[in-house]
């Protein structure tokens, strides 16, 4: 028995991850759950409304943490109706999901929190043809979740950061990783041969065995400059800073 989210940018793996989990696990969810960044934003607001309430009104005699403890209640009774008590896969990408992050742990306790991370060049290249976005909004797309991720440890403990990269090139090992963080070792050996399968949304002809370069990008002086004002930063802390610069 385990719930799990999965947290990171769009194109770094939360798919597949959600895949093996849902469909080899057997884990309910569906496809993407976008319940928490929701209720977080809901319960900032109500917050927010009540601490600047007048004192006259009404509205100043909510209590803010009341409400969070009911809404919290309703979200455990929300998953274990739609999904399954205590068993589940919640998969949503995106900065405001892994902000939500500290109100899933405070509302599941025994959850675990998976990052998917990926090398920012190849999945700003993968946003752009899957989203047909610009190019800057997908630099933000792709950093704006890692910034927001360099508080997760402060949110939630202990997680489990998992790279695209090792999905492709090791799956038996990345597997094994997985299956340990989460208690399901018997689901080893199907997680890495579903980690080792063709993927149907395979959008860039770059070889996956090795990882694309700035150089290799083949974007324009202004589009260089765009991913590198947007994505250094992030790109350097996940360890990826090496790319910024290889010829």
């Amino acid at each position: 028995m385990v719930e799990v989210f999965v947290l990171g940018a769009p194109r770094t793996g939360t798919s597949v991850l959600f895949s093996v989990l849902n469909q080899v696990v057997r884990l309910p969810g569906l496809g993407e759950g976008h319940v928490m960044p929701l209720y977080a934003r809901l319960l900032r607001e109500h917050a927010a409304y009540v601490a600047s309430a007048p004192a006259e009104t009404l509205a100043h005699a909510l209590d803010a943490a009341a409400f969070r403890k009911v809404v919290m209640e309703h979200l455990r009774a929300f998953y274990a109706r739609t999904l399954f008590p205590g068993a589940w896969v919640d998969k949503t990408p995106g900065a405001e999901a892994i902000a939500a992050a500290a109100l899933a742990r405070e509302t599941f306790p025994n959850a675990r929190f998976v990052l998917t991370v990926r090398n920012g060049i190849e999945a700003v290249a993968s946003i752009q043809r899957k989203f047909a976005t610009s190019h800057e909004h997908a630099c933000h797309i792709w950093a704006d979740p890692y910034r927001a991720a360099e508080r997760l440890h402060e949110d939630v403990g202990e997680y489990l950061q998992i790279d695209q990269f090792e999905i492709a090139n090791e799956p038996a090992r990345t597997a094994e990783r997985l299956c340990a963080f989460l208690d399901i070792a018997d689901y080893a050996a199907e997680i890495g041969a579903g980690f080792a399968a063709p993927r149907a949304d395979q959008l860039s002809s770059h070889d996956p065995s090795r990882r694309m370069t700035l150089a290799e990008a083949g974007w324009t002086a202004e589009e260089t400059w765009m991913f590198r004002h947007i994505c250094s930063g992030q790109m350097r802390r996940l360890g990826y800073g090496a790319l910024l610069d290889a010829g």
